[in-house]
């Protein structure tokens, strides 16, 4: 595999940070870059998402609030179904 390098600058603490997650993940850091920007072309799309302790939590809207409680009620309510213990349970479930 040919491979060209990259020199960027990036906060000394973010750095630390993604070598420390690399290592979690048993890959160089060049490798789980290399990875994550694979991911994004395929994808062709870039999420961003953070720890909780160190970033605010994202605020729910009041539409999902509703949906939440909605399902929390039928689940209360015993309106579900499921478990399924195989995949054709679950297809005669749907069928009913």
């Amino acid at each position: 595999m040919k491979t060209a390098t990259l020199s960027i600058k990036i906060d000394p603490t973010v750095k630390h940070d993604a070598q420390h997650l690399a290592q979690q993940v048993g890959l160089p850091l060049g490798s789980l870059i290399n990875g994550l920007l694979k991911d994004a072309i395929r994808k062709q799309s870039v999420t961003f998402s953070a720890h909780r302790e160190r970033f605010p939590a994202e605020q729910m809207t009041p539409q999902m609030e509703k949906i939440i409680e909605q399902a929390e009620q039928d689940i209360k309510n015993g309106e579900t179904i499921g478990p399924f213990d195989t995949v054709e349970d679950f297809r005669k479930a749907l069928r009913a």
